[in-house]
């Protein structure tokens, strides 16, 4: 079987790893796959991903040259109709929103052999500025809309929608973060530059306004919970992401001044190492799908705090703490609990691994993708 993955772009996003992962389990399975993206690497990360996909066998396009606006898309537009022509794929499978509208538009031009259209909705927020005649158009449009949870599903924001979409959680290639099980965590401290007599506590996330209203993410909250825990000297916080809002995340920390208990790393090329020396990943996310980076965490078998929104219940067990509320005190409750008690935590979230594993692991999600196609 012919199948073409297209995304917007190879990048550090969520939504990118899983795309690359589940084009190399597909090739795994004996299938022809070639990833499509109109705006290339923009990343370090991008890279990366870039030759895992072209190492594993699957061939990549990039188109070049992209610019925003009408003739940049009208370009987009053309680049996809004449390269879907010429592999005439069996299936054509589109994540993120713009992507989701080329293809939309693309493969009704085939009249022969028309491939099967999927597409993956990555998160429960609909397609921006379209009414709902132009977004049942779209949805109309393909074969298939998957959800990349039940959440997402369940709780996409056109109601009138839902009943288009089917849901397969997302996963992850297992194979990186099982050469990590057996390194000493002590050498990857020394490694990363993080104190070697400190508990690290780490979030994952980019670091930008959502829909240019919310910070998806919620990094200042936990910032705020590190200020009302400045007198412990046990722990440090390390943030792993980029993004607009960073700088003033950075002038918070000086402001309230907890230097000393925050690192900003940035994008870093490989997040299983900071994974591997954390203690307790922290997720007060006010929005999110099925974050790739929470899977990775509890699949490594480290303890995590969440936030109350629904998004998290495909991971609640005795080592992932789902707050009740987004209230501060109960925040900062949780993290001095799971400091006191990190021994008693990683036990579970070690007992609780093969359970992640199994659920998370992208071979099986590739198979439940394979049935749709």
């Amino acid at each position: 079987m012919v199948i073409c993955q297209v995304i917007n772009s190879l990048s550090s996003g969520g939504a990118e790893v899983f795309t690359s992962q589940l084009a190399v389990s597909l090739q795994k399975k004996g299938h022809n796959v070639i990833l499509i993206t109109y705006q290339g690497c923009i990343d370090k990360k991008g890279e990366i991903l870039n030759d895992y996909l072209r190492n594993s066998g699957v061939e990549v396009i990039h188109m070049s040259g992209f610019r925003k606006g009408a003739i940049g898309y009208l370009k987009v537009f053309f680049f996809l109709l004449i390269t879907l022509h010429k592999i005439k794929p069996n299936v054509v499978h589109a994540h993120l929103q713009m992507s989701d509208f080329f293809v939309g538009i693309a493969a009704k031009t085939f009249i022969i052999k028309k491939p099967k259209l999927i597409r993956t909705i990555h998160n429960k927020r609909r397609a921006a500025r379209l009414n709902y005649f132009f977004e049942s158009l779209l949805f109309k449009s393909f074969d298939f809309n998957i959800a990349c949870s039940d959440f997402v599903k369940n709780n996409y924001d056109n109601p009138k929608l839902r009943k288009f979409i089917s849901s397969i959680p997302n996963g992850i290639d297992l194979s990186e973060l099982n050469s990590y099980v057996n390194v000493d965590k002590n050498s990857l401290k020394k490694e990363l530059d993080l104190p070697p007599n400190k508990k690290i506590i780490f979030n994952i996330g980019s670091m930008y306004l959502s829909d240019n209203a919310i910070s998806k993410k919620n990094q200042q909250f936990i910032i705020e919970a590190v200020e009302k825990l400045r007198d412990r000297d046990d722990f440090i916080v390390v943030f792993l992401g980029d993004g607009p809002l960073r700088n003033d995340f950075e002038d918070s920390v000086k402001k309230k001044r907890i230097n000393d208990k925050v690192i900003f790393k940035g994008n870093v090329l490989n997040v299983y190492k900071f994974i591997f020396a954390g203690d307790i990943c922290v997720m007060p996310s006010k929005d999110e799908g099925l974050p790739i980076a929470l899977i990775e965490t509890v699949c490594a078998a480290k303890h995590a705090i969440v936030s109350p929104i629904d998004a998290f219940t495909p991971f609640k067990s005795n080592s992932v703490k789902n707050l009740k509320s987004f209230e501060l005190n109960e925040f900062v409750d949780e993290i001095v609990d799971s400091l006191d008690n990190i021994g008693k935590y990683n036990r579970l979230a070690k007992e609780n691994t093969m359970y992640y594993k199994s659920t998370f692991d992208i071979s099986v999600v590739a198979q439940k993708y394979l049935n749709y196609y």
